[in-house]
């Protein structure tokens, strides 16, 4: 009985009936191809997260400390931050200290938040 209770308000409403199988069709391939363009992105960003080489951040401390033990750790810290420069990663550094700067390959100057010195 339901089944042809279906068949003919399908036949009175014929404009209706094929506007919503062709919309009901249009979600199901919108569904499928997100899902899918979800799946690409997970998997890539699996694979960037898995191939990326993190930042290495280092900040000095500032307050009251033993100046000898911050010099102590100072000057480690600056002897891992030579060797991962000497194993090819990019060591960015900033420092008020001319010492500290001369053991880089390269200084950029700044003065009032511009450039001043490359």
């Amino acid at each position: 009985m339901l089944q042809r209770m279906i068949v003919k308000d399908a036949a009175r409403n014929v404009t209706v009936t094929v506007t919503l199988v062709v919309l009901m069709t249009l979600s199901v391939m919108m569904a499928t191809a997100s899902a899918g363009l979800l799946a690409r992105l997970t998997g890539a960003s699996g694979r960037l997260l898995t191939t990326a080489d993190a930042p290495h951040v280092a900040q000095m401390h500032a307050g009251p400390i033993d100046l000898a033990a911050l010099d102590h750790w100072a000057a480690e810290v600056l002897d891992i931050l030579t060797e991962l420069n000497a194993e090819g990663t990019t060591v960015v550094m900033v420092t008020h200290d001319a010492e500290v700067a001369a053991r880089t390959d390269r200084v950029i100057e700044m003065r009032d938040g511009r450039v001043t010195n490359l």
